[in-house]
């Protein structure tokens, strides 16, 4: 598994435009670290203002990546810098279906760069492009369902994610 997601990431960070946005296909960390309790909503307005070819869904509020839909977050920039990158166990494995009606097995991961008045604390958005249901309604559902999540440092997941929110590359779906 380890060789597989080194490969991958490997495969990344020499060719960024092939990293696809809905490549749900990330390990599972060996040893996450230290975990942080959080609770979640989703959304899934798109930032028309932002809106390009490279950032089809715009870009989050600090104006560096791109939103990528059921891969990016808002949350309190003063507990998660735009960039960082969480693992939440109770995400990986969900099935879910995307805007186009594929299916799909989330692995996780996902990347801070939204925020917004409701993301204070402890408290996520999850991003879901234009679907207008919740894609993990027991996890996403605005109360207080708390679940742990982990900051992610190793360096070939991060430059996976990042890639993925890069808006000087081509979108790929």
């Amino acid at each position: 598994m380890k060789v597989a997601l080194c490969l991958a990431a490997t495969l990344v960070l020499l060719n960024p435009a092939s990293t696809r946005a809905d490549d749900f296909t990330l390990a599972a960390p060996d040893a996450p670290g230290k975990p942080v309790s959080l609770y979640g909503s989703w959304y899934h307005m798109v930032n028309r203002h932002t809106v390009s070819k490279s950032a089809p869904y715009g870009v989050g509020s600090a104006q560096v990546y791109r939103m990528v839909p059921y891969r990016s977050i808002a949350a309190d920039h003063r507990l998660f810098p735009p960039g960082t990158v969480l693992y939440i166990p109770e995400l990986r494995g969900k099935p879910m279906t995307d805007g186009h009606g594929h299916p799909f097995v989330h692995d996780g991961y996902v990347m801070v760069v939204d925020s917004g008045s409701g993301v204070r604390h402890g408290h996520i958005d999850f991003f879901a492009g234009g679907v207008r249901r919740n894609p993990a309604p027991l996890l996403f559902n605005g109360r207080r369902h708390h679940f742990r999540a982990y900051v992610v440092t190793d360096p070939q997941v991060v430059a996976a994610l990042k890639a993925m929110h890069d808006p000087t590359t081509p979108f790929d779906r």
